[in-house]
């Protein structure tokens, strides 16, 4: 098991494609699963005392949110990757106490 550059914590290794030597296929060393237990276990306890505080319909609205707010700034970071020159505003920005 051959590791992948220079990785002294020994986490991944490659390994060819028995069939296509031209693949290689990266895999987790055995350090690198145990770390990550270690790590994201106990954050996947909290994270599921925190989940069972709030009702079906409660993380329903919160996940509605977060996916209108991730779209938001899918246009928002669309809008300013538009050459200034092209840009043709359509209405005014709101203001500070305004909801979009």
């Amino acid at each position: 098991m051959p590791l992948i550059g220079p990785t002294p914590l020994e986490l991944w290794y490659r390994e060819r494609d028995s069939i296509d030597r031209r693949r290689i296929h990266l895999h987790y060393a055995p350090r690198a699963m145990a770390l990550a237990a270690e790590y994201f276990g106990p954050l996947a306890l909290l994270t599921a005392d925190v989940t069972d505080q709030f009702t079906d319909s409660e993380l329903d609205t919160i996940a509605r949110y977060r996916t209108l707010m991730a779209d938001a700034m899918h246009t928002h970071r669309t809008r300013m990757e538009t050459p200034v020159s092209s840009a043709t505003p359509t209405e005014d920005p709101p203001t500070s106490h305004q909801r979009p």
